[in-house]
């Protein structure tokens, strides 16, 4: 287990009422009824959905490759009451982060967040966008109907995974009610190659009741470099992290924790 500076732990001041953040926000919310030129290609409902997901149904499409703005029509999720007879009624959210359209390798689960008091959950939507040769990155949203908005919401602040990054979902109780999220990204070393062993900054996100939201809880960078996918066909760093992740995240309940701050870089 890599040995962590101090001041890398997640530092909560107990204050009243509100999740201060390092100016975080949700991204912007897009949707549309799926266009001409896109294909379906899952669809969730019934007995795959639990909690606040039950009645409603899910359908993942993805630009047919056949069509010829394939790479410029973003993959998207879209919902709709289960009992519904009104396309009208569909809200749909578009795989775009900033300029990029996330148009490719779409994948939409259910993730239970939440098991007690009631239990919880958002559909995690996943897609990839190529920008030629060996980069390419992933978008992951994690989505929850809002039925008086008509649309659906993200409740995470923008992610975007490379190649060589990896994520998961994990409890920590004495924490947080909700499921943490962390994810492993590489740091791109002066001397480093595409593919080679990297250091890899760990960014952890937590669930802040209070904006219904997922905020960074904690970040740091690895001391240690990773194989890159010079030397291995699978990413695998947040295994040998999980010692370092469970000791950074301690602590009262979340619900008690109301601002964040990260450890040096």
């Amino acid at each position: 287990m890599n040995t962590l500076p101090a001041g890398k732990l997640a530092v909560a001041l107990l204050l009243t009422g509100r999740c201060l953040l390092w100016s975080q926000s949700p991204p912007a919310e897009r949707g549309q009824t799926p266009a001409a030129g896109y294909v379906l290609k899952q669809a969730i409902s019934g007995k795959q959905v639990t909690g606040n997901l039950r009645g409603w149904r899910f359908s993942l499409w993805q630009a047919s490759a056949l069509d010829s703005s394939f790479a410029s029509l973003p993959a998207k999720l879209c919902a709709i009451r289960a009992q519904s007879k009104s396309q009208a009624q569909e809200a749909c959210y578009e795989a775009r982060a900033g300029n990029d359209v996330f148009f490719q390798d779409a994948q939409a689960r259910p993730v239970v967040l939440q098991v007690s008091p009631s239990p919880r959950e958002a559909i995690l939507f996943q897609a990839s966008s190529s920008s030629g040769g060996s980069g390419w990155g992933r978008l992951l949203v994690l989505l929850v109907p809002d039925e008086p908005n008509k649309k659906l919401r993200n409740l995470l602040p923008e992610v975007v995974l490379s190649s060589q990054g990896e994520f998961k979902f994990w409890e920590q109780p004495s924490f947080s009610d909700y499921k943490l999220l962390t994810i492993a990204d590489v740091i791109a070393g002066a001397n480093d190659t595409h593919f080679a062993a990297h250091r890899y900054k760990i960014r952890t996100y937590a669930y802040c009741q209070k904006q219904d939201f997922y905020v960074l809880a904690d970040e740091y960078a690895t001391s240690k470099k990773y194989p890159g996918l010079d030397e291995t066909d699978e990413i695998r760093v947040l295994g040998p992290e999980q010692p370092a992740l469970g000791n950074i995240l301690q602590g009262p309940p979340l619900a008690e924790h109301v601002l964040f701050r990260k450890g040096p870089p």
